[in-house]
């Protein structure tokens, strides 16, 4: 047997002590725990003693439940589990050193980095240890009942008056992702837990995203959508509609006229004045606006384009930039949806209360101007409508003060994130 070279034997500090399975475990109380059994074991693997309480006054009860949980035990060890792993703390430091990681190679901002340090650091210890940070990093991963993070959100709310759901929702996501880490990688028996569900109330724009949210769904694009390795046509279609949904945020181009662009209506281009920005001239025709007026679009982000084209078959001028890589048509619009429900899914974005589509996208991207400090004169012209979604001509601007508009964030917040894809 595994675990019968340490033979348990009775000790001082226990009462009312049964030694059970020729001694590899025992049964016992103490004077602390009143009338309560008690368990202990060794596991010489690890060099320790497993305690665990068996919650019941009753000795015939205690000596079956010891006798069953010793057996549990010898099972999880003979399939190489360990009964001690790490501990929260140790969990949430290699999950932060690979953040870090990411964060060096460009995948996510410092920013970023530091809100998910504060959600694990902060909040996930202060819940796991009652209000108590460091009891809760301290805490096993294996001792974790999963069935206690339920009650998470009901927490916050207690602990932080005034928080707002959809940050609890995004803390949540957090969580999830860590623990997905911490299974992929062998240190957490399970993948997930189960949330409350998280509707937002009072959602001051029902038809758009968080900035909390854009990142995530931008983390999602660019670093798990996506099979890198694998150049099937599923993962160039992921490709394409990755680098739609990034370039409808910078030019807040209705769905349609971005859809219908060909390779004739772009122009990227360099600046002296701004060297590591690529920026991207769209001339937008009267055909394919929905008022039927032309209009140019100036951003940056040429980048995505020059992406685009890397993963197209069809590169010529008159080629749609949207397109099937086996046929040049554009991708239709039921293939759009179906991927756009699998970004918000895998995103973790709920839609609780919300229409959110790819016109969200657009909405999202003049929002995050105008925080930025884009007049709406401004906007009107950089996206064709007015903030308040009334269609205006979208007039020319002269070059310089357009280029210096589309210089400008989206958005600066509290944890000094800055994000421009």
């Amino acid at each position: 047997m595994i675990i019968a070279q340490h033979k348990c034997s009775a000790t001082k500090t226990f009462v009312d002590q049964h030694p059970i399975l020729g001694g590899d475990a025992i049964v016992y109380r103490t004077r602390q725990n009143g009338d309560i059994y008690q368990f202990r074991t060794w596991i010489p693997a690890e060099k320790k003693y497993y305690r665990k309480t068996l919650k019941t006054r009753d000795l015939d009860t205690a000596l079956e439940r010891g006798k069953q949980l010793f057996y549990d035990i010898q099972l999880q060890l003979r399939t190489g589990r360990k009964l001690f792993g790490l501990k929260v703390g140790e969990l949430v430091d290699e999950f932060l050193k690979y953040q870090q990681q990411r964060v060096t190679t460009g995948v996510i901002t410092q920013g970023r980095y530091h809100t998910i340090k504060t959600q694990l650091t902060k909040h996930l210890y202060e819940f796991l240890g009652d209000r108590n940070p460091k009891i809760g990093s301290n805490r096993q991963i294996n001792e974790i009942d999963k069935s206690k993070f339920y009650n998470f959100a009901q927490h916050r709310r207690l602990t932080s008056p005034g928080v707002k759901d959809v940050t609890i929702r995004n803390e949540q996501t957090t969580l999830n992702a860590l623990f997905k880490w911490g299974y992929r990688n062998g240190y957490v028996h399970f993948e997930t837990v189960d949330f409350e569900e998280i509707r937002v109330r009072n959602a001051d724009r029902r038809d758009t995203f968080t900035f909390e949210e854009w990142r995530l769904i931008y983390d999602y694009l660019e670093n798990d959508w996506i099979d890198r390795n694998n150049d099937n046509d599923a993962n160039i279609l992921k490709k394409i509609i990755r680098d739609f949904c990034i370039i409808k945020v910078n030019t807040f181009m209705r769905f349609g006229e971005l859809r219908q662009l060909k390779w004739e209506n772009i122009r990227t281009f360099t600046q002296d004045e701004y060297p590591d920005e690529i920026f991207v001239e769209i001339n937008i025709p009267s055909e394919i606006a929905k008022n039927r007026k032309s209009r140019t679009v100036m951003a940056r982000g040429g980048q995505h384009f020059t992406r685009l084209k890397q993963a197209s078959n069809f590169t010529g001028n008159k080629d749609f930039i949207f397109t099937d890589r086996r046929t040049g048509k554009i991708i239709s619009k039921k293939q759009f949806y179906t991927l756009w429900d699998e970004i918000l899914n895998g995103a973790g974005i709920s839609r609780e209360g919300r229409k959110l589509s790819f016109y969200s996208l657009r909405h999202f991207g003049i929002t995050a101007r105008l925080y930025a400090g884009v007049s709406m004169e401004d906007l009107s012209r950089l996206a064709g409508t007015s903030y308040a979604f009334i269609e205006n001509h979208y007039s020319h601007v002269d070059g310089k003060r357009l280029m210096k508009q589309i210089m400008k964030d989206f958005t600066l917040d509290k944890d000094g994130f800055v994000h421009r894809p």
